[in-house]
């Protein structure tokens, strides 16, 4: 399964003199494009016009939705997959954004170093040491509140080097495990704030704020900023978080999590519901 994300082709809502159309002469056209590993990608509409887009979206986000998109399809054995891989994911995300975010790295120096070590031990390395020095504490210990199953990286290594087939229970327990864990992590990996109108310090997760950061470097690139996406045709910026994991709400403790089966309906909903991004065979 891959990723097909769809948006409003901004140049066929406008005349030859730049104009807006109006009435009648307005048409909705879509623009499309498969996503890859890159940040950035190129709409392109059935009239041939060409959008050059960013989408703010997290990786493993779209990792995880595949996995559930797989399950709810009966592939079961892609499913556990896209969950392993979104959790490898999430860690390396987690990395980047406390060198950008608690470092003050600059995120093109960041890129660059993981681009150039890509082997998966040195990138958990690298979880271990960010995750260790924010939370004053190692992860995936015995005595982790928050941690992976260790059998999951057993069957993994079967699944991924072995031909082993998980079982439908063991590719369901992985998903909410991987959940669990993503979605605890990312909500105390927080900046907080005090809210007047809450009369609280109230949290904003990190990787948000690195992806946001991510997003004004690509404006910043290109020399152009919000109001250039806004007013004009040539770029657009693809950030509404539409995942099950639904990343722009807070959960610290357990109890308050999704079950599987509420992420997979709400996965169903999101394929019916959302035109923004969807998965394809």
């Amino acid at each position: 399964m891959g990723y097909a994300v769809t948006s409003l082709c901004k140049k066929c809502m406008l005349n030859p003199d730049g104009s807006l159309k109006l009435g009648v002469e307005q048409e909705v056209v879509m623009a499309s494009a498969e996503i890859t590993n890159e940040d950035e990608f190129i709409l392109k509409c059935p009239k041939g016009h060409s959008i050059e887009t960013f989408i703010s979206v997290s990786k493993f986000a779209l990792l995880f939705e595949n996995g559930l998109s797989a399950y709810n399809q009966g592939f079961y054995t892609e499913a556990f997959s896209s969950f392993y891989t979104a959790l490898e994911n999430f860690r390396l995300t987690f990395a980047k954004s406390f060198m950008v975010q608690d470092n003050k790295m600059d995120n093109a120096l960041v890129n660059q170093i993981f681009k150039t070590n890509k082997n998966s031990l040195i990138i958990y390395g690298a979880f271990v040491s960010a995750y260790s020095i924010f939370f004053k504490e190692a992860p995936d210990t015995k005595t982790s509140k928050i941690r992976i199953d260790p059998q999951f990286i057993k069957i993994r290594n079967d699944v991924f080097h072995n031909g082993y087939i998980p079982t439908t229970d063991e590719v369901a327990e992985l998903g909410h495990n991987v959940y669990s864990y993503i979605k605890r992590i990312h909500s105390a990996y927080a900046t907080y704030n005090f809210s007047e109108s809450e009369g609280k310090q109230i949290p904003f997760p990190k990787i948000l704020e690195y992806q946001f950061s991510s997003e004004v470097y690509w404006l910043e690139q290109r020399g152009i900023t919000h109001n250039d996406i806004h007013m004009g045709t040539n770029y657009e910026i693809i950030s509404s978080d539409l995942s099950s994991m639904s990343l722009n709400s807070i959960v610290l403790e357990e109890q308050e999590l999704e079950s599987f089966s509420k992420l997979l309906e709400r996965n169903r909903t999101n394929q019916e519901t959302f035109s923004t991004y969807h998965y394809t065979k």
